[in-house]
Parts: structure tokens; C-alpha cells; sequence
């Protein structure tokens, strides 16, 4: 548990410690905010990800974070993070920790992305909204932090095959804008 504990430290010194790359929404793009959360068990520390439902407007099917567009009454784009996680898994706002913010990222679908690091705090029931997640899963931190986490796949977006770069754990193929958040963990969370 300790070894938990100083991963999740050095993350959150490195964190605070660093200049992250800030993003202005262009006209036209909106604002959101994702939580990244990572729970701590017997056997180590994940990520829990979310695979979005099939039914949604926006990045339908695909694996993600829980989080959103900031809403006008979000104070920051951690309460829009928090909110959103709340409302999609369950997770209530005094069960995180929030840890710091990773880089902003700019999609391709007009959106500006906040990630938001937060650890789980104790044990935790967590409620999916089934208009919302289809499932969750959790990627052990161990294995984001090995060499051959990340492969290059072909995927279809919008009717358009791209090569791109992937996490691929256990059959799920996680790319697009949520790899990229992963990707940029990988390098802050190594020692």
C-alpha cells in the first residue's frame, strides 16, 4: 500500500511541480472536463475507464473518462470533472481527491479537454448510468507503465480508416483523445 501511496504523491508533485499546456476554446469548440480516476486495491493501483453507450450523441461506444461539457454553473473545470463523475459512475464529489490537472487536449470533434487526476478514496460502489456507460474497466497503472502498453491499430472514425496509436488492454482498444490523456500519464507517473 505504501508504494500506492508514493505513486500517487510523485503524480501529484509532478503535477503541481510542472507548466501544463493551457488551451483556449476556439469559436466553436466547447469546454469539458474529464476526471482520471485511479483506485487503489490489494492487488495495486488502476484506472477505472468508462466505455461510453452505444446511444450517445457524442463518441458513442468509445472508451473514456468520465467527464463532460462544463456546464454555466461549474465554478472550474475540476467541479465540471467532478460533477460529470458523479453523475455518469457514481462518484461523489468527497470520494476524490483531486491531484493536479494533466494537458489539455484538442479533438478533432470541436471539443477542449481538461484532465482532471483524482484518487478514489477508500472503498467505493460505484453506479454506472446506463444511459450513459455501458461498462467500466479497470487498467492497472503496472501495465500503462509497461513498455508495450501502447500499439499502433487501424480504427474507423467516421467512416475514414486511421492508423493510430492505442492502449490495448485485455481486447479494449482505447485511442483517440483518451489515449492521448494516457499516454501523457505514462510519462508523468515514470520514475
Amino acid at each position: 500500500m505504501r508504494e500506492l501511496l508514493a505513486q500517487e504523491r510523485h503524480l501529484e508533485q509532478v503535477l503541481h511541480n510542472r507548466k501544463r499546456r493551457v488551451m483556449r476554446a476556439r469559436s466553436g469548440e466547447r469546454v469539458a472536463g474529464v476526471l482520471v480516476p485511479l483506485l487503489a486495491d490489494a492487488d495495486g493501483l488502476d484506472l477505472l475507464i468508462e466505455r461510453r453507450a452505444g446511444n450517445l450523441a457524442h463518441h458513442a461506444g468509445q472508451y473514456g473518462f468520465p467527464g463532460g461539457t462544463a456546464d454555466p454553473g461549474d465554478a472550474t473545470i475540476v467541479e465540471t470533472a467532478l460533477r460529470e463523475a458523479n453523475e455518469e459512475i457514481g462518484l461523489g464529489r468527497d470520494q476524490i481527491r483531486v491531484l493536479g490537472l494533466l494537458s489539455d487536449i484538442r479533438t478533432p470533434t470541436g471539443f477542449v479537454i481538461t484532465p482532471v487526476a483524482g484518487s478514489v478514496l477508500g472503498p467505493v460502489t460505484l453506479c454506472p448510468s446506463p444511459s450513459e456507460v455501458a461498462f467500466l474497466i479497470r487498467v492497472p497503472v503496472s501495465f500503462l507503465l509497461s513498455p508495450g502498453a501502447f500499439q499502433n491499430v487501424t480504427q474507423r472514425s467516421n467512416g475514414l480508416l486511421i492508423s493510430t496509436e492505442a492502449l490495448v488492454w485485455e481486447g479494449h482498444v482505447i485511442w483517440g483523445a483518451t489515449a492521448r490523456i494516457l499516454r501523457e500519464l505514462q510519462r508523468l507517473m515514470r520514475p
